[in-house]
């Protein structure tokens, strides 16, 4: 029950748990289970594929070194040798070949969740650096244009405004004293321009995002920042009056 409930809380709270003398501790005590003063030989066979399900396979969650994975299992197999070599085993459990085979096939299965896991966990953690390294970038450029630029907007995977833009509605004269402010965010960009501009702008706005894509794809995902560049193109814009105004 104690063991149980320590790989429960692994589970729940992985950083609690996670440290290799756990590891080595929590494995001594589930030998011991299969010690021959402490089990038969029937009983401890039935027990370890339990002891496998339950908690071997489980506390690779706990350990952080492959080796002793390794190290940590290897002994389940040379108890298991010592014990079917010296003592009477039952025919039901398919003689002594199957049973040390059976405990080589758990270590080789261990050994594989444990690299499986690793690189998980690995793949993560360079994922979400990513990800914040992006933020970071993406609010130092936001910063930057702002102090160069009239408006900042910021557009979605459909060229739709992700939020309102107050400096933009006032190019627009979408917001006056005398004229209640209309938010832009959901806005399709090209809506602001007049309809003959619009193909060419589709055009550019589609080529730029077609090099970002496949710069990205070509580089590797550790590389999707560096392929980042700035492009730029002119186009107009409409405001409220029908004035057509000249935009970079």
């Amino acid at each position: 029950v104690a063991t149980t409930a320590w790989m429960g809380l692994a589970f729940v709270v992985p950083q609690l748990p996670r440290t290799d003398v756990w590891y080595v501790v929590y494995h001594i005590v589930l030998l011991a289970y299969l010690h021959p003063t402490n089990s038969s030989l029937d009983t401890s066979l039935r027990l370890v594929l339990v002891m496998f399900s339950l908690l071997r396979l489980p506390a690779i969650l706990t350990v952080e070194r492959l080796s002793l994975v390794v190290l940590c299992n290897v002994p389940f197999i040379a108890v298991m040798a010592v014990r079917v070599g010296f003592e009477r085993i039952d025919t039901q459990f398919g003689g002594r070949t199957l049973v040390i085979t059976l405990e080589v096939v758990h270590l080789v299965v261990l050994i594989v969740a444990a690299l499986v896991l690793k690189e998980y966990l690995m793949g993560k953690v360079e994922q979400d650096m990513e990800k914040n390294n992006a933020v970071t970038q993406l609010n130092a450029a936001s910063s930057l244009l702002q102090l160069t630029c009239d408006a900042v907007v910021e557009l979605d995977s459909n060229l739709r405004l992700t939020k309102h833009s107050r400096e933009l509605a006032a190019m627009l004269l979408r917001d006056s004293s005398d004229r209640p402010a209309t938010s832009l965010e959901g806005t399709l960009f090209t809506d602001l321009m007049p309809k003959v501009d619009v193909p060419h702008a589709l055009t550019r706005l589609t080529d730029f995002r077609s090099t970002a894509t496949s710069g990205s794809q070509s580089r590797g995902q550790a590389h999707t920042l560096q392929s980042l560049t700035a492009h730029a193109f002119h186009t107009r814009l409409v405001d409220s009056c029908s004035t057509k105004l000249q935009t970079e």
